[in-house]
Order: C-alpha cells, then structure tokens, then sequence
C-alpha cells in the first residue's frame, strides 16, 4: 500500500466522520426546536392560566374585568389601570402566539385557539376603547391582523 492510497482511505474515514456529524446536528437541532415549541406553548399556557385565576378566583377582578369589557372609558381611574393592565396581559400574550406562528415556531392550529379566545375580549365595546387606547403599542403584523380579522368580525 502507497501513501497515496492511505491518503485516500484517510479522506473516505473522514468524510464518513464528516457525513455522520452532520446527521448528529440536524438530530440535535430538530430535538431542539421541538423543545423551543414545547417551551413556548407551556409559556403561554401559564401566562393564559395567570390571568385566568386572577379573574375566576376574585369577584372583585371578575367585576372590573366584566365592567371593562362593556365600557373601558367609563371606568372610574383606578378601574381603569387595573383593567388596562389585566387586558394587556392577554393581548400580550396573543400577540407572542402570533408571532411565534409567523416565526414557524409554533403551527398554526395554536394560534386559532387563542384567536377564539381573544376575538370576543377585543371586539367588546371596552375591549374595541381599549385597542384604540393601546393597540398601537403592538407589533405591526399583530395590529393588522387585529384590525383587519378580529375587529371585522361583529360582535356577539
């Protein structure tokens, strides 16, 4: 055997360390993004369930949230914040959905859910006083899709 021929087989032994790295990251990189989704679902379950608790375990928040929806503007000031605080909790949460579905991070039947869910919130009359107030802190991409599918649609 020549050196050129150990040569050659020394170039095959790497290629084929080289062929089996590759399939190891595109492994590790798959387990990861469907870590990264597994992550951001949980996230988003929490921050959903935070609010959730604060309006179903306290009659006094259920009855701001309750007033708010039917007048944000009416609200005497304190109302008013506190209200304005607990709704953007939500939204902020649906627009982190949002984004994560344009992203490819999450598909697409995620966001419908969530659309379901905010999609009465926010074409509420307080809900409409609201966006109007503080929509325009949102994501671009987010605030058209708000405007153009939710607020479209009418209300219940």
């Amino acid at each position: 055997m020549t050196i050129q021929d150990l040569g050659s087989i020394g170039e095959l032994i790497a290629a084929g360390a080289t062929i089996a790295t590759l399939l190891y990251l595109a492994l590790q990189l798959r387990e990861n993004a469907t870590a990264i989704r597994a992550e951001a679902r949980r996230a988003h379950r929490s921050t959903a369930s935070n609010a959730n608790s604060m309006i179903a375990q306290d009659s006094k928040v259920a009855a701001l949230f309750n007033s708010g929806l039917r007048d944000f503007d009416g609200l005497p000031p304190d109302e008013h914040t506190q209200f304005a605080f607990l709704l953007s909790e939500i939204i902020t949460t649906q627009q982190s959905i949002y984004e994560e579905v344009e992203s490819g991070i999450l598909d697409e039947s995620h966001f419908e859910s969530s659309e379901t869910a905010m999609g009465p919130l926010i074409r509420s009359t307080g809900g409409r006083q609201w966006w109007a107030k503080y929509g325009s802190g949102y994501s671009v991409g987010f605030r058209d899709f708000v405007d153009n599918q939710i607020l479209r649609e009418p209300t219940s």
